[in-house]
């Protein structure tokens, strides 16, 4: 709470930000709590952010806890309230009206807005409402900074603080663009500026709070910390307002001006990486073509390895009875017999069914597009979708073959649709529909049955599967 009202007093910095990265920073490296595992497979999200103290990292804080912690704040500072959790909402709205924070802004801010805008599209974060009730004269971006924030840490500083940032950051982005975990890349650049926010704030609350045994750790304890802690504090000094924010003060036009040339630019960045998005499309046809043109190959191959088709040679060694049958041709290589089983040709209707020992959604969509693996050699099974564009229905033989197919086909028809609809990649949507799976707690056949029966699209995931949107 000291700090808190710290950094109220201070600068105009939200005291959640600061509050949240000392409190991480208390967590993982005074309190020696084990860092998340961002490795793939491992469900680094049932952490939570704010814990009981005793308590494990997955273990969530109740409201009998909240309660009392917020309950003895308030009876410390003598402050007379009837609800004790929903004080600050009450105050936050009594406050904004006071300041002339917009209705849109105070709604927002408390998450009242129901519309569908609000709930599904916008990102709920009030910027303009929390610049003002941090003490910045106007709603707008570019009219405040942090003194303490133009002196950047050293680099090896900064890596002191949460150092195996870099070794997970490159773990999660090692894996393939669509199966990359966004939240967890998110976290740990948010992460890596803590640090900083770590750093240039303990500048601040060292000189205001000298003996608090938060400096007695690293690396508010070092050299290295005490010289940044001098240079950042001259710099203070020295500092004067941004040639940027007296530009926008005195030449308002030249600053809408520069403020348009920043856009185009990310426009046209934005126009470089929808280039590069159709162009990993193309690539991804051109690899799954290839996959349909061998198809047959690796059907031919399976097939011998499976035993169908048997390749055996036998080498004559009896010279006398070469000799009396082939007087002409004393050669004995001419007693080399390669007899083979006959070789599948090319109008010849494979015979496959749909796999039912499958149980995820995730494989069911690769043996639609790719085939599954079979056996130790990573050799495939013909897609599904290979043998439908190739044979039609001649393939599917029997009445069981054809449901089975049937409700196949409705589900992976309904994960295009989907993916259409958020424009996202067909496997991240099967991905999803695969975790919606889990948590519903049904089966694989159960999620076809329902896609089959659903009587419209929106059935399932809400309108235009937003739903989905929300499962990682």
């Amino acid at each position: 709470m000291r700090f808190a009202y710290a950094y109220r007093n201070t600068d105009v910095r939200l005291c959640v930000v600061g509050s949240i990265a000392f409190y991480l920073f208390f967590r993982f490296q005074i309190k020696g709590e084990l860092w998340p595992d961002f490795s793939p497979g491992f469900n680094w999200h049932h952490i939570k952010l704010l814990r009981p103290g005793r308590g494990s990292p997955s273990e969530r804080l109740l409201y009998p806890a909240q309660l009392k912690a917020i309950k003895e704040v308030f009876e410390r500072f003598n402050i007379d309230v009837n609800c004790y959790t929903h004080a600050g909402r009450k105050a936050a709205v009594q406050i904004g009206e006071i300041i002339g924070v917009e209705d849109a802004e105070l709604r927002k801010l408390g998450h009242w807005d129901a519309t569908r805008m609000a709930k599904h599209y916008s990102t709920g974060i009030a910027r303009g409402a929390a610049r003002q009730l941090a003490g910045v004269k106007s709603r707008d971006a570019g009219h405040y900074y942090l003194k303490r924030g133009q002196l950047k840490p050293p680099e090896s500083l900064l890596k002191i603080i949460f150092p195996r940032i870099e070794e997970s950051y490159e773990m999660v982005m090692s894996l393939p663009r669509n199966k990359r975990d966004k939240a967890a890349a998110a976290f740990l650049q948010m992460m890596q500026w803590f640090r900083e926010v770590i750093l240039q704030d303990a500048v601040e609350l060292k000189a205001l709070y000298p003996n608090s045994p938060l400096w007695s750790h690293t690396p508010f304890n070092t050299r290295e910390f005490m010289e940044y802690q001098q240079r950042a504090q001259q710099a203070q000094i020295v500092d004067q307002v941004p040639k940027a924010m007296e530009m926008e003060r005195i030449m308002p036009e030249v600053a809408l001006q520069l403020q348009s040339t920043r856009e185009a630019f990310a426009h046209e960045i934005s126009a470089v990486s929808s280039i590069v998005n159709r162009i990993e499309g193309k690539v991804t046809e051109v690899l799954e073509m290839q996959d349909r043109r061998f198809g047959p190959l690796e059907q031919f191959a399976n097939k011998m390895n499976r035993g169908e088709i048997k390749i055996t040679s036998q080498l004559q060694l009896d010279f006398d009875s070469a000799q009396s049958q082939h007087l002409s041709s004393p050669d004995p290589s001419e007693g080399l017999l390669i007899s083979t089983s006959k070789l599948p040709e090319s109008d010849e209707i494979p015979t496959y069914e749909v796999n039912i020992a499958i149980t995820s959604v995730e494989d069911a969509y690769m043996e639609w597009e790719q085939g599954l693996i079979n056996g130790p050699d990573g050799i495939r099974s013909p897609s599904i979708q290979y043998l439908e564009n190739t044979y039609g229905p001649k393939w599917r033989r029997g009445d069981g073959p054809r449901q089975r197919f049937t409700r196949r086909k409705a589900l992976i028809e309904r994960i295009k649709k989907a993916a259409l609809n958020l424009k996202l990649p067909e496997s991240d949507i099967a991905h999803r529909v695969e975790l919606w799976r889990k948590a519903k707690g049904i089966t694989l056949n159960k999620v076809q049955k329902l896609v089959q029966n659903s009587k419209n699209l929106f059935e399932l995931w809400g309108v235009n599967d937003c739903q989905l949107e929300g499962i990682h």
